[in-house]
């Protein structure tokens, strides 16, 4: 009776959590914030509920916010009364975390000092309930001025500021602690147990009870070992099942205009040829330009499954440069092909963008096979860089089925519960990017922490998409589904910009690349020669920027993209897909001309 009094009086402290009377979200447009700071001295007001906090508060560390201590005010209304102030972050600075004082109606109420944190903001609906700040306040007034002053220490990038008051049961709560915490939900089996024990030993003596007892345990540990292992073999056949959301996250309402980074602007994917993809429906900006994605993941305008009576489709695979990094929409090479098809053929052409950062020739076609084939385009252009031979440049731990160090049953159900409790966070599937391969590449085995050595296991799993035989491949699968679909493929081998007038490091792989294509029957096109042939007849330099996206960014330019349409343009009508596409897509009743 003790042990089943114990775990309801458990259970009960385990959803008890304090009510949240008022919130308020973080706004998610850091580089507005980042220019208001620099450029006014005010203190922005913020309303709760409805408002939104600055995405970063700067403090006197910061000499690009003007070095000088920097505040937030929050109006809001409530009953007077004592509440507590919670403030979570998104990050906070890794070396001076600030010092924040909470002041009411002019009178300081509390001054805390934030945690330390990594110095990497990240997307703006997230928290690290780590660097979570709490302040007692009093209230003798409805009408209130919450003001948050960094008066100490470099800035902090705030998620959400709730006003807390009162203590109430909630079962998500309670669902959430079992599960992100096994422990807890070990200690809650053993006093199970234990109450069994107790109950059954009255009535049957001690030796039967034990071995009962001791059955019991051992049938539910096989019972759950054999779960745990089928459930692996389930996630292994069928990845899509595999929930790789981060946590729950309040979105907050300026998502629209945000200025997305590399990492914030792609998911994870479960399919683990694919790895991750653009996330759907941003509407926002990357690198200084208009970046719009669709439903299915792709760059630009939304599209149906299936084209339109007439109208040609073109699709592009490829990594930055398909995507186009550095270049607006229209001035994409993908864009510009489609717009000289349509003039070429006299019908619509519609151009669709599976192209991502950093994905390699495994990646593309993986995409093409799984993503990008059932809109049955009619021609594919596939643009290949030199660092395509390589890894991906961000790869995820596959289902490991005998792994002891995690269950995925429970990691599924915490992922699953999350969106139930405003405080769940769960660790995302750890990306491992081609950086921190780089880092440990000259180490040697017993140097390696246990974090490397689980990365060099991760990247080991993705060796058979990197080198020339995964090209090879790749190409070969292309042009297969290709013929299979009767559809055209087109090859586009594009220099590094960087490297241009140096032929010993790319000289070997465009051949390769162009022959590898042409071997399989896709058409081909080397960039290289028709770069250096635009900056020598303008008397530039094989290092000039003319084709730079940027002063420090490799990445070609509307100008290289408009020669790159150019190219493939005159490759296909060299070859005669034009004029077969054209024949194949004339009416019936049409005369030839």
């Amino acid at each position: 009776m003790l042990c089943l009094v114990a775990c309801l009086a458990g259970l009960a402290w385990l959803g008890l959590a304090r009510d949240v009377r008022q919130q308020v979200l973080a706004s998610t447009r850091r580089g507005d914030w980042d220019r208001f700071w620099r450029q006014s001295d005010a203190a922005p007001l913020v309303k709760m509920p409805g408002g939104l906090l600055p995405s970063v508060i700067p403090g006197p560390a910061d000499a690009w916010a003007g070095g000088r201590p920097r505040a937030v005010r929050v109006e809001f209304h409530a009953e007077p009364g004592e509440y507590i102030v919670e403030l979570l972050f998104n990050e906070t600075h890794e070396a001076a975390p600030p010092v924040l004082r909470f002041s009411v109606n002019g009178r300081e109420q509390a001054k805390v000092q934030a945690a330390t944190g990594q110095g990497r903001p990240g997307p703006y609906e997230r928290f690290n309930p780590a660097l979570t700040m709490r302040a007692v306040i009093a209230l003798d007034q409805a009408d209130n001025v919450l003001t948050i002053t960094n008066e100490a220490g470099s800035w902090a990038a705030p998620s959400r500021l709730r006003l807390l008051r009162g203590v109430g049961f909630y079962p998500a709560r309670l669902g959430w602690e079992l599960l992100a915490r096994p422990a807890l939900l070990w200690g809650l089996a053993g006093l199970l147990l234990a109450a069994v024990f107790f109950w059954v030993w009255a009535g049957r003596g001690l030796a039967w009870t034990a071995g009962a007892t001791a059955l019991l345990g051992v049938s539910s540990l096989v019972l759950m070992g054999c779960a745990e292992l089928l459930f692996r073999q389930y996630l292994i056949m069928a990845p899509q099942a595999r929930n790789l959301a981060a946590q729950h996250s309040a979105q907050a309402p300026d998502a629209r205009g945000t200025s997305y980074t590399y990492v914030t602007m792609i998911q994870p994917n479960p399919d683990l040829e694919i790895i991750y993809n653009l996330k759907p429906n941003l509407d926002g900006y990357f690198a200084k330009h208009p970046l719009k994605t669709n439903a299915y993941f792709m760059r630009g305008p939304a599209v149906e499954p299936t084209a339109a009576p007439g109208v040609l489709r073109v699709m592009g695979l490829g990594d930055s440069v398909m995507f186009g990094w550095g270049v607006s929409h229209e001035d994409l090479a993908l864009t510009r092909v489609g717009q000289a098809l349509a003039q070429k053929l006299g019908r619509p052409v519609e151009t669709l963008n599976l192209g991502c950062p950093s994905y390699n020739t495994a990646n593309e076609v993986a995409v093409y096979r799984k993503m990008g084939r059932r809109f049955q385009p009619k021609l594919v252009l596939l643009i290949f860089m030199q660092n395509d031979f390589g890894f991906p440049g961000l790869m995820l731990e596959p289902v490991r089925p005998w792994t002891l160090e995690r269950s995925y049953i429970l990691r599924q159900l915490r992922l699953s519960l999350a969106p139930l409790w405003r405080d769940a966070f769960v660790d995302a599937d750890q990306f491992v990017s081609t950086r921190h391969l780089d880092d440990i590449r000259e180490k040697k085995p017993h140097e390696l922490t246990a974090d490397e050595k689980w990365r060099q296991r991760v990247s080991a799993h993705y060796a058979k998409s990197i080198g020339q035989d995964a090209v090879i491949a790749g190409f070969d699968d292309l042009s297969a589904m290709l013929r299979a679909d009767g559809a055209y493929g087109l090859v586009v081998y594009n220099p590094i910009c960087i490297e241009l007038g140096r032929p010993e490091t790319y000289e070997k792989e465009a051949a390769f690349v162009t022959q590898a294509a042409r071997k399989v029957g896709l058409a081909a096109v080397d960039m290289t020669p028709i770069y250096e042939a635009y900056l020598k007849k303008r008397q530039l330099n094989a290092m000039s920027q003319a084709l730079w996206a940027g002063e420090k960014d490799w990445h070609p330019n509307a100008t290289a993209h408009e020669l790159i349409a150019q190219a493939v343009v005159e490759k296909l009508a060299e070859k005669g897909i034009i004029a077969a596409i054209a024949k194949e897509g004339r009416p019936v009743d049409q005369p030839r001309k």
